[in-house]
This record gives C-alpha cells, structure tokens and sequence, in this order.
C-alpha cells in the first residue's frame, strides 16, 4: 500500500512529496529486508530523480532497485506506470545493468511494446556492447518488424554486433495475419484473407503459374531446374534463371504484400537450389480439402458407415466447382493433376450416387450421374448408375434408352464394347 502511495503522489503532481516518501520508504524497506517492492520503490524513487535533475540520485537508486531484481530474479515491477518501466528498461540497458531481469521485464511486463523501445533505443546509442545486447533482445521479442534492423546490423564492423544479430534473426517469426485462400477448381483466385490478389498484384502470368506449380507438388520441394524446365521450356538457362528470381519475387510481393525486409517467406519455402511451398503454414487450398474429403467418404463406406460416406461425398462434390485450372489446359506440368482430380469426382459422384438409391433418393442420383458425364461422356458407370435409376422410377424405356446412348459414346469416344455388367442391367430392365 505503501509503495502504490508513493506512486499516487509522484503521478498526482506532488513530486516533493513523493520524492520524502520514497527515501523513507526505501530506508524502512531496507530494514524490513524486503525484496521485490523495495526494488519497485528504488527503481520509482530514480525516475523521481530524474524529474528533478538529480543524476547522480537517478544512477544510484537505478543500479540499487535493479541489482535486487537481478539477484532474485525478478522479472516483473509491481504498482509502476508502464512508462517508469519502460524509462528504467531503457536506462538498465544503457548502463549495462540486469542483463537477465531486464529480459524478464521485456518479454512479460512490455512485450506489446519491446520492439518499439529496443528499436528506439538503437538509435541512441553507438556503444558495441549495448548494440549488441539490444540485438539478442530483439531476437527475444519474436516481433517481425525487427528484420530490417537486425539485417542491417549484420553489417556492422563489430563481430559481437553482427554475431548478436544473425542469432537474433534465427529466433524472430514472420507470419501474415491473414489466411491465405487458393481456389483452383472451376477456377483460379487467390485470396489474403478477404482481399483477392488482382492481375495487377502478379504482374505476371508466370508468378500465377509458379504458385500453381508449387501447390500441385506441395509437401515436395522442387529443384529449381525443372521449375525452369517446365515454366520456360527451351530457354537459356540463364535467362530461365533471371527469369525464375524474378518470378519468384513476384509472387511473394503478391501472397505477402506486408512482409517485413529481410523476413524469409513465409508460404514459400527455399532450400538451397529447391522451392516448394509451406504445407505447414495457415492455407486453405480447394484441390486438397476435395481430396481429403473423398479420401474421408472411402474410409468410411469401408466400415460400413453409409450415412458418414454420403457426407463426407457430399462435402467434397460442394468443393469440387469444376476442371482444376481451366486456364492452364495446355501446361504439361498440369494435366497428371487435372486427370487425378476428375477421377476423384466421378469416383465421389458415382459412390454418392449408389449410396443415394438405396436410400431412395433416385432423383438426386441421377443429377449427379448427368453431371459425371459433363466431364466425361464415354463413362461407362454413369450409365449404369442412370438406367438402374430410372428403371428402379419405372422408366424402363428411358434407361434403354441410355443404354443405346452408352454403346454410342463408347464406340464413339473409345472403340470398345460395353462391359459385361452394363449388358446384364440392360437384359434385366428389358426383361422387366
């Protein structure tokens, strides 16, 4: 109580006051053999110093107040202003006090404002020694926009400085504060959150197909060689490689407008001569929570759980919006992934579709078996899947209907005959 007081009189216009009260709050302390107040009194009782000129006051009640922290390691000043702290940070760190306390300080009582008042502070001071120890702080604080700093100071003259700096960079972490969303099936866009990434945010076609590159081998990282091979076909190898850093620059400045000078990146990945991108960071990426989702409504029509297939299926044909990367039908790196997506979906329709029978949801079958053969006219099961429902309707002339259609579109698109499944549906619905 004694020492929240003293604060009220400091901070209440009554620095005279204050300033008797903290000498004969310290001298009691110090009787008392208290620890952690008499530090906070002590460290008040200098920047009351400071207000009233008095150096020398200020440098003895400061190295007091934190010797004591530092010898009990206490990392946190009750009952003062957040502006005392910080001004008693700063001068600890001038005067090369509490190494240890002082750290403590930052990174629990200051850490929303650590970054800025370390970065302050270097450019106050010159002194190596300090320079440095403010490096390994920054590093502490984990705070982004210390990257430009910390770079810079890897140039320094002073070995300790620069040292301090390329440990600290190691520690601080770059992260955009929003999600990155990426649309790629029936379509492409790239969102930062909310914001779509616009054509004039490319400024290429390449950067848009280097990210889609990069997302089609995710969780592989890629030689930059064949990134080139297969972007600039042909091409020198020199120019392919100005090409590819130019490229690659691009696409980060498009994906991570706001990242900080000298910040790795984040969604994209560099390791020596290969790139490929983060998995690990916050995505969200259609063609992999489509796969997911098929993969979910298998294992679960595996066990037996129809009603968890049908909407695990369903989830995924929500997500499938149509051809992976219709703009890109003609690059070869592509097609594999195209063709393994569009199995995916007539695998997940058609599964659905059955599932849908013989839960006496025909008309909903039948949606999705005309939608399978959108994609694919020649396919064999959507067939199936359409003459058993309608026959199961009563159409039965509509479904040897279709059955005609099917040997059409497979000698048409195929050269073969129909399987011998198809023919047996068909001699059952004929024979009624």
């Amino acid at each position: 109580m004694q020492l929240y007081l003293l604060v009220a009189l400091g901070e209440g216009g009554e620095p005279d006051r204050a300033a008797a009260l903290a000498e004969e709050l310290t001298a009691e302390m110090e009787r008392r053999g208290d620890g952690l107040f008499l530090a906070a009194a002590q460290i008040y009782r200098a920047a009351l110093a400071t207000r009233r000129g008095d150096e020398a006051l200020r440098q003895q009640a400061l190295r007091l107040g934190w010797d004591l922290c530092e010898r009990h390691s206490f990392g946190f000043l009750p009952a003062l202003p957040q502006a005392v702290v910080e001004h008693a940070v700063a001068a600890a760190l001038e005067l090369g006090l509490a190494p240890l306390s002082v750290g403590q300080v930052l990174r629990q009582q200051l850490i929303d404002v650590a970054p800025d008042l370390l970065l302050d502070l270097l450019k106050r001071t010159q002194a190596s020694g300090i320079r440095a120890r403010i490096a390994h702080l920054l590093g502490d604080t984990g705070s982004a926009k210390a990257f430009p700093t910390l770079r810079s100071m890897t140039r320094e003259r002073h070995a300790g400085i620069r040292s301090a700096a390329e440990s600290a960079m190691e520690r601080l972490v770059y992260r955009p504060a929003y999600r990155l969303k990426v649309r790629t099936l029936g379509c492409f866009h790239v969102y930062r959150g909310d914001v779509e990434v616009r054509d004039r945010d490319w400024r290429s076609i390449k950067a848009r197909q280097l990210l889609q590159l990069l997302l089609i081998e995710r969780g592989r990282m890629l030689p930059r060689d064949r990134i080139m091979d297969m972007l600039w076909p042909g091409l020198e190898s020199d120019s392919a490689s100005n090409n590819l850093r130019v490229t690659l620059s691009r696409l980060t400045k498009a994906i991570e407008p706001g990242r900080p000078e000298g910040a790795p990146t984040y969604y994209i990945m560099q390791q020596g001569d290969t790139y490929g991108f983060n998995v690990e960071s916050d995505h969200g990426y259609d063609a992999h929570d489509f796969t997911v989702a098929v993969d979910n409504g298998r294992i679960a029509l595996y066990k037996g759980h129809a009603e968890q297939a049908m909407s695990a299926f369903r989830h995924a044909l929500d997500i499938y919006g149509g051809t992976f990367l219709p703009d890109c039908l003609y690059e070869d790196w592509s097609v594999v992934e195209r063709e393994r997506l569009g199995l995916l979906f007539t695998e997940a329709s058609l599964r659905l579709g059955n599932l849908l029978i013989e839960n006496d949801q025909t008309h909903d079958a039948i949606g999705l078996a005309w939608r399978v053969l959108e994609h694919d006219q020649a396919q064999e099961e959507a067939y199936q899947l359409l003459m058993r429902a309608y026959g199961s309707l009563g159409e039965r002339s509509t479904a040897l209907r279709l059955y005609n259609r099917c040997l059409a579109a497979l000698d048409q698109e195929l050269g073969v005959d129909p399987l011998p499944e198809t023919v047996a549906l068909y001699e059952r619905i004929r024979s009624g």
